[in-house]
């Protein structure tokens, strides 16, 4: 019997997974958009808004202006992973969700047509963030120097003048530009983005 992808469990199908059903059961909360809450901890807070569509919510990445780390959800998603007990993320109804570890995940995006790769350090694992869409947060990426703009519905994100991954502005949410996936959550290496 093969194992299943979303809890590494083998013997059920993802139609019949206790823990995949309880994280579609909270993908409805609603949350606001991410934000540091200027306090000396180093817990990451994470305040995000209900996007309505479904579509590939699972590949998800939301450009987030506000969230103080990068987070994703799967654990599928690293390439490279460090189990963690001393971090938390704390929500928008400011209860804490632990992180379960931090890594390097690598996306597959669509510029001007193309796909290329992104790697973004330093990700938190947060398996139970209670929706089903990953952060990128913008100030990450521009302590790192990259530049973003939002202008007209659309997300640029920009690496030494070079254009490094798009975006488009979907029910009040910045998402990214993500290619199609195969195999994987995300995909294989390249550039350094965080």
């Amino acid at each position: 019997m093969e194992r299943l992808y979303y809890c590494h469990t083998f013997g059920h199908i993802s139609h019949d997974c206790l823990e995949l059903k309880a994280k579609k059961q909270r993908q409805d909360k609603v949350a606001a958009i991410a934000a540091d809450d200027g306090s000396d901890s180093d817990d990451a807070i994470c305040l995000v808004g209900n996007a309505a569509e479904s579509d590939d919510i699972f590949k998800s990445w939301l450009v987030d202006s506000v969230a103080s780390t990068h987070m994703c959800w799967m654990r599928g998603c690293f390439d490279d992973y460090q189990t963690t007990t001393e971090r938390s993320v704390t929500m928008g109804d400011k209860g804490s969700v632990a992180t379960a570890g931090v890594g390097t995940v690598v996306l597959n995006v669509i510029v001007h047509g193309k796909t290329r790769k992104i790697k973004l350090e330093k990700v938190h694992h947060v398996p139970t963030m209670g929706f089903f869409f990953n952060l990128m947060s913008v100030g990450m990426m521009e302590e790192r120097g990259a530049e973003v703009s939002f202008k007209g519905g659309k997300t640029i994100i920009k690496i030494s003048d070079k254009v490094a991954a798009c975006g488009t502005r979907k029910s009040g949410l910045h998402h990214l530009d993500m290619a199609p996936l195969f195999g994987n959550c995300c995909g294989g290496l390249s550039s350094a983005l965080a």
